[in-house]
C-alpha cells in the first residue's frame, strides 16, 4: 500500500514529480511493494551552514526497500551539465547524511553497527523525458533514473534483504517525519459504568487525547 503525503496542488505544474509518483504507483500495482510512504518537499533539513532549510522532491520510505531520496528534473541534453549534477549531488548527499544521523540518534534499534543501518539510503536523480541514461560521473554516489524499468531495478536493489518489522517501520516513519518525540496518551481503563461520568480521570484522558491529536494535526499541516 502506498501512502501519499503529497499536496496535489503543489505538483500540478511539476510533470517530472508527477511522472515519478505515477511510475512508483505502477510498479506497486504490478509487483506489490508492500508498505510505502511518499513525501513531497518534506521534511525540511538545514543546509551545511545551518542557516538555510533544504528539502528534496520525493522521499520514498519502504518497509521492504529502504529509503530513496529523489530529485526530479526535466531532461535537456543541452542543460544537463556536470555542474548541474555536482550541485544536485551535493544537496542529495547532505540530506542522505542528515537522515542517516537522525535514524542512528532517534531509532537506535534500526542500527546494526556504528556505521550501518537495517535500511539502505540511496540518493537518486529522476530525469523526465530522457530516452537514454546519461553517463554518471565516477565520483558520484547517486543513481540516475530515466525510466520505469531503471526505477524498478533501483527499488529492488535497495532492498538489501532486510524487511523491517511493523514496529521498526513505524519507528522509521516517525523519525523521517520528525514526530518521534510526540508522546502518546496513556490508555485509561474504565473500571465500571460510573467512570463514563466526567470524573477528573476522564477529563484528563480527554485532554491528553486532544493534545496528542493536535500535535499530529500540526505534523499533517506541515505535510499538506
Amino acid at each position: 500500500m502506498i501512502e501519499k503525503n503529497i499536496n496535489e496542488a503543489l505538483i500540478k505544474d511539476k510533470p517530472s514529480i508527477k511522472s515519478l509518483i505515477a511510475m512508483i504507483v505502477s510498479i506497486d500495482k504490478n509487483d506489490s511493494l508492500g508498505e510505502v510512504s511518499l513525501y513531497h518537499k518534506f521534511p525540511l533539513y538545514l543546509d551545511e551552514t545551518g542557516s538555510k532549510p533544504i528539502t528534496t522532491d520525493i522521499i520514498f520510505v519502504s518497509q521492504n526497500f529502504g529509503i530513496l531520496i529523489f530529485k526530479c528534473l526535466e531532461y535537456s541534453e543541452r542543460d544537463f551539465t556536470q555542474i548541474d549534477v555536482a550541485s544536485e549531488a551535493k544537496r542529495l548527499s547532505h540530506i542522505d547524511r542528515v537522515i542517516f544521523a537522525k535514524i542512528l540518534k532517534d531509532s537506535p534499534n534500526l542500527g546494526i553497527r556504528s556505521r550501518r543501518l537495517k535500511v539502505e539510503i540511496q540518493p537518486a536523480i529522476y530525469l523526465h523525458n530522457c530516452s537514454q541514461k546519461p553517463v554518471v560521473p565516477e565520483w558520484s554516489d547517486f543513481e540516475i533514473v530515466p525510466s520505469e524499468h531503471e526505477l524498478k531495478d533501483l527499488i529492488y536493489a535497495n532492498g538489501g534483504g532486510n524487511k523491517l518489522s511493523d514496529d521498526e517501520y513505524k519507528d522509521l516513519k516517525a523519525t523521517i517525519e520528525g514526530s518521534k518525540g510526540i508522546a502518546k496518551p496513556t490508555t485509561r481503563i474504565l473500571k465500571n459504568h460510573n467512570d463514563i461520568q466526567p470524573t477528573k480521570g476522564a477529563i484528563l484522558a480527554r485532554i491528553e487525547s486532544d493534545i496528542y491529536n493536535f500535535d499530529l494535526e500540526q505534523k499533517r499541516a506541515a505535510l499538506f
